[in-house]
């Protein structure tokens, strides 16, 4: 299990959030489903499994490894817990949460 790790945006940004989940599979087990709970005021949307790989830090991560999605809103100094949930091809469920703060605009 991981630690929860905080980020912060205002509440005008619509960034994205993933997990890289390839550690955590066994070596032929995929993502099979991926669903976010994302709390209201915020506004979740393209909720997505890479169907391509893809390259961070300089390591390739399979198709099907990794989940993203986009996040907008919230309330100023709000603190928001989002979850991703996945169910993989061989039956496993495993849940992933990010802190989320809302803080000013950066100028």
């Amino acid at each position: 299990m991981s630690n929860l790790r905080e980020f912060q945006q205002s509440a005008s940004d619509r960034l994205d959030y993933g997990f890289l989940y390839a550690d955590w599979l066994l070596d032929s087990d995929t993502i099979a489903s991926s669903s976010w709970a994302v709390p209201s005021p915020l506004i979740s949307s393209s909720p997505t499994i890479n169907a391509t790989p893809i390259v961070r830090c300089g390591r390739t991560y399979p198709a099907d490894t990794a989940t993203s999605v986009f996040v907008a809103g919230g309330a100023l100094g709000q603190r928001y817990l989002i979850s991703n949930t996945i169910i993989t091809a061989q039956g496993r469920t495993y849940t992933r949460r990010i802190a989320l703060r809302i803080t000013e605009p950066q100028s």
